[in-house]
């Protein structure tokens, strides 16, 4: 299925290390140095659709972070568990569009985890 329409002025929620991606308290994770990245025309698997490009890909480009002209904007450059990123509504996702987030993250303490 497929649509003409494309998609603007959304609020993307994430939390970092928590199970419940709704959940107001922190999680185990601190993030920084979020970028957004946006590909109109990401290179999809031909059998199964998926996509199988990532932001390298010639087509996408790092969208601008910031109010006013920026394509975005975040609650919190950093932090701890959960972090908004609200797209801009003047910027739209079209049909067939990616987004592609990435972040830093680490663990706000020393760590015993053994693999």
């Amino acid at each position: 299925m497929s649509s003409n329409e494309g998609a603007i002025n959304n609020v993307l929620i994430y939390n970092f290390g928590a199970t419940d991606p709704v959940q107001q308290t922190p999680g185990l994770f601190n993030f920084s140095n979020t970028q957004v990245y946006y590909d109109p025309t990401p290179v999809r698997d031909p059998q199964t659709g998926a996509i199988t490009s990532d932001y390298t890909n010639a087509s996408s480009t790092l969208l601008t972070v910031g109010a006013g002209a920026g394509q975005y904007t975040v609650n919190a450059a950093t932090g701890v568990g959960q972090q908004t990123i609200t797209l801009n509504p003047a910027f739209r996702v079209a049909p067939s569009g990616f987004l592609k987030f990435t972040e830093e993250l680490f663990l706000p303490f020393a760590s015993t985890l053994k693999a």
